[in-house]
């Protein structure tokens, strides 16, 4: 089964303007551990304190909006349109929280935060994937046969470092196969370099389907440079 990365449009005709966001009023203060940024990877049993976008005046709303900053660290903001898409399929791992979009002083109340409670790693072909050392940019091309292998060098390179120098290396995915065997339609994995939320190409295919706004689809076995570069995959396919 192929999967693809949803990344946001910054395509004028389609937000309307860019930066759709130029600014984000917050629910409370990014310290307190209610707070959304604080979730990353977990199930809570509560309503986090969320970020609520403020959208440039000349811009569109959008299904997916183009939100970053503080509150949007690792998540996604979604319409209730895509929202009820995405529920159509398995979500377990994932949820979903109510998030004001603010445009032109008028508050929309059907947007939603999409944050990963779990990233199934296990669900990669390790072989078929292409991973780097990392430390601000790609640094060695390294061979990984399983999820077991990955962590435990991830973990050796938080401890020790990478040839003798310490710092924050990382792994990270420049390409990524799923493997043929999984059935979830709907993934997260923070170490892709390019859209970290992955959808099969059925859900994809629906979600074009019934037109939905400010996603872009990137196969998630592309190079990030593959996809941005001028006359490349992305400009084929969705233009300037």
């Amino acid at each position: 089964m192929k999967y693809y990365s949803i990344n946001k449009s910054y395509k004028k005709d389609v937000i309307g303007q860019y930066p759709q966001q130029i600014d984000i009023k917050l629910d409370g203060h990014i310290d307190n551990e209610l707070f959304i940024d604080n979730c990353f990877l977990k199930k809570v049993d509560f309503v986090p304190l969320v970020a609520n976008v403020i959208l440039n005046k000349k811009a569109k709303l959008t299904d997916l909006i183009s939100s970053e900053g503080i509150g949007f660290s690792f998540t996604l903001l979604i319409s209730s349109k895509l929202k009820e898409i995405f529920n159509r399929f398995d979500t377990k791992y994932f949820q979903f929280f109510k998030s004001n979009v603010i445009l032109n002083d008028k508050e929309f109340k059907d947007y939603w935060i999409m944050n990963p409670i779990e990233e199934r790693i296990d669900k990669i072909d390790y072989k078929k994937s292409e991973i780097y050392v990392s430390r601000f940019s790609l640094i060695d091309l390294i061979k990984i046969d399983s999820w077991e292998d990955f962590q435990e060098i991830q973990r050796n390179l938080k401890v020790s470092g990478y040839k003798g120098q310490n710092g924050s290396f990382n792994l990270s995915f420049k390409r990524i196969v799923i493997k043929e065997s999984n059935k979830l339609p709907l993934l997260y994995f923070r170490n892709k370099m390019g859209g970290k939320f992955h959808v099969s190409e059925k859900l994809k295919t629906i979600i074009e389907s019934e037109n939905c706004t400010g996603l872009e689809f990137m196969p998630s076995d592309l190079d990030y440079k593959e996809w941005s570069a001028p006359g490349g995959y992305r400009e084929k396919v969705y233009g300037l």
